[in-house]
């Protein structure tokens, strides 16, 4: 199954709590009329981690170019991007900026996708220095 049938597919699915295909995960509080919460927040990661072709749609937050993972060309001096994975923003009337090299002129994105959500704060879950 591909990710858009997936999508789909979870998206028809309207278990309600205290129907027999509810097991009780603890969330089930806040499923009401929407269905499942599980699998609510399964549909919106899947969303979100998929690429989105720049023709189709652009960043939401276009005020402040929104840092994105793009797939990006072009050529800055000694430099030539061929669908390199960068960090990007999207500016009206100034186009696509990378954040490594912002003095590229309009480079070309194919692609873009949001990034995800930084680890949670707390323990041992991104903490790389372990001597504090």
């Amino acid at each position: 199954m591909q990710r858009n049938e997936l999508i789909q597919a979870l998206r028809q699915l309207k278990v309600q709590t205290g129907s027999l295909a509810c097991l009780g995960c603890g969330h089930e509080h806040n499923c009401s009329i929407h269905g499942c919460t599980i699998i609510r927040a399964a549909v919106e990661v899947l969303e979100n981690t998929q690429w989105i072709k720049s023709s189709e749609r652009l960043p939401d937050d276009q005020t402040d170019g929104e840092t994105v993972l793009a797939i990006a060309s072009g050529v800055y001096k000694n430099v030539t991007l061929l669908g390199s994975v960068q960090l990007a923003g999207y500016f009206p009337g100034e186009g696509w900026v990378l954040d490594e090299f912002p003095a590229m002129e309009h480079p070309s994105v194919s692609h873009w996708m949001p990034l995800p959500a930084p680890p949670e704060k707390g323990g041992d879950n991104y903490d790389c220095d372990k001597s504090r």
